[in-house]
Parts: structure tokens; C-alpha cells; sequence
């Protein structure tokens, strides 16, 4: 469900993006562009926490040698 979440923050920040370069009298909608920013930089840390830091069933990735293999 977070990559929902993040797909759509993108597509919001995308479309005003697109909404600044075509709409001639555009004004800038500062509460829907902060939310999205601030939501992607959330679900980044989360991605980052589920993926990067963290393996399956909550163990952190190690180095799978154990002592007698390194020496």
C-alpha cells in the first residue's frame, strides 16, 4: 500500500509540474505540493527501512560467515 501512497505523491507533484508549465494564470497550490513532498520523503524512509536496512522476519542484513569461516 506504501507504493500507492508513493505513485500517488509523484503523480500529484507531476501534475503541478504540468499545471506551472501550461496554465497560463497559475497559481501555486503550496498545501497539496507540501503534502506530496512531505510523503514522498516518508515513504523514501520507509522504503529504505523495508528494503535496504531490514531483511525478512525483521532480521537486519549481516554478513552470513561466522567466525571459523573469516579466520
Amino acid at each position: 500500500m506504501i507504493v500507492f501512497d508513493f505513485i500517488g505523491s509523484v503523480l500529484s507533484l507531476i501534475q503541478i509540474i504540468v499545471d506551472f508549465k501550461w496554465v497560463v494564470d497559475f497559481k501555486i497550490n503550496v498545501p497539496k505540493m507540501g503534502l506530496s513532498t512531505f510523503t514522498i520523503l516518508f515513504d523514501l524512509m520507509f522504503f529504505l527501512q523495508e528494503f535496504c536496512l531490514y531483511g525478512r522476519n525483521g532480521q537486519r542484513y549481516t554478513n552470513k560467515k561466522t567466525k571459523l569461516e573469516i579466520e
